[in-house]
């Protein structure tokens, strides 16, 4: 059984293949579900898609997502250009900058920048430069305005404490580090230290200098941010920002690297492999030839009932936006459950481990309400057998 495509991938669709479409889409676009798509950052490619449909037939949703582009092209702006004073004061102080998400991708993939929703400036910086990297920030105006910020334990985070300009409101959080040492992505080889800087390349933003990652090492860390990351259920701008990567770079790519790498980071190759066959699975890009054998080692190992259960629960988190028809119908317990399923294990044992770990996770552990109710969502309601075991697969571009 397929399932049916939801408004979330309607718009991706359409974002990424407008010659495919040129018809307006069948079915107008509610103001919840418009709002939804602003909040996971996806209100300027929703103006940018439907704004002159939205603007005939449905002037309330027109006027919302116009405001939601304009307010992103004023807050890209202030990010662009505290971007440029920041790359320029460590220029001048001889410290070498990355760029890291969304200040990067934004610019080098995006035709309309601003489509790239941000909240901060990320970069990566080498650590023996944090002195510097701290003096220069402090001279630019930027000051730690969180208590917790400033009371950041250092030896477990990879990055300093978050600073705010008191006068645009910008943020700027320095890297040392792609995720936190203790981490699962931070234990795969290819995330090592010196494994991301041999990874940079020169180049500029704005008209100075920078670097960045090269297109294959941007397209792995991407993925797994987004397989890591602690919003998961909502993160929709990793899955847009991959397919760019991928529109631009796919016959270019040196995937025998990339299969190198899938082979010495497990965790890695993993998450490669359920993001890159779910994308081709809906048509929004095409499984490259040269990465088939790699995905292929890597779906066996997961297990095929596995990976169609990852698709499963992409469909349903993020894709499926609010109106979620799986088995786990809240945020908390997807996350909870996705987390647990990544979880290196044999094949046979993720689905048991991830249930177990979600009914009696932190948060439950001591309360038995909470734990029939994340019960009661595996089991889906009804039927002796785990409603998760009836997998579908993602609904195809037609």
């Amino acid at each position: 059984m397929q399932t049916n495509p939801t408004f979330v991938l309607e718009l991706l669709r359409r974002y990424h293949h407008p010659e495919k479409f040129a018809n307006c889409p069948k079915d107008a676009l509610s103001q919840s579900q418009i709002e939804y798509l602003c909040s996971v950052g996806l209100g300027p490619i929703t103006y940018g898609t439907y704004g002159q449909w939205l603007e005939k037939c449905g002037r309330g949703q027109f006027e919302i997502c116009q405001s939601a582009d304009l307010t992103t092209r004023v807050i890209h702006a202030q990010l662009s250009n505290a971007a440029v004073d920041l790359v320029s004061e460590l220029n001048d102080s001889g410290i070498q900058t990355v760029l890291l998400k969304g200040i990067s991708t934004s610019d080098e993939y995006y035709d309309r920048p601003h489509c790239r929703v941000m909240g901060d400036v990320d970069f990566l910086f080498e650590e023996e430069e944090t002195a510097g990297v701290e003096k220069a920030m402090a001279r630019l105006g930027y000051v730690i305005d969180d208590r917790r910020e400033a009371n950041l334990n250092r030896a477990h985070h990879h990055h300093l404490p978050a600073v705010r300009h008191p006068e645009t409101g910008v943020v700027l959080e320095a890297h040392t580090g792609l995720f936190r040492p203790e981490s699962l992505p931070s234990r795969q080889p290819v995330f090592s230290r010196e494994s991301m800087w041999e990874q940079t390349r020169p180049s500029t933003y704005r008209g100075h200098a920078v670097r960045r990652f090269s297109p294959e090492f941007q397209f792995v860390y991407t993925i797994a941010h987004w397989g890591f990351d602690s919003k998961w259920p909502v993160n929709l701008l990793s899955i847009v920002d991959t397919t760019h990567i991928l529109q631009e770079h796919s016959t270019a790519m040196d995937w025998p690297q990339i299969a190198g790498w899938m082979e010495e980071n497990d965790w890695l190759a993993g998450c490669v492999t359920i993001l890159l066959t779910y994308l081709h699975a809906i048509g929004l890009v095409t499984l490259p030839e040269a990465i088939e054998s790699a995905t292929e080692r890597s779906a066996k190992k997961l297990g095929r009932r596995n990976l169609k259960l990852f698709h499963r629960l992409i469909d349903t988190f993020p894709v499926g936006g609010r109106d979620k028809a799986g088995p786990l119908r809240e945020e908390w317990s997807a996350q909870v459950f996705w987390e647990a399923l990544l979880l290196p294990s044999s094949r046979f044992l993720r689905i048991p481990n991830a249930c177990i770990r979600t009914i009696f996770s932190n948060s439950n552990r001591y309360n038995p309400i909470r734990m029939y109710r994340r019960m009661t969502e595996i089991m889906g309601g009804a039927g002796p057998a785990l409603s998760l075991i009836h997998i579908s697969e993602p609904t195809r571009l037609q």
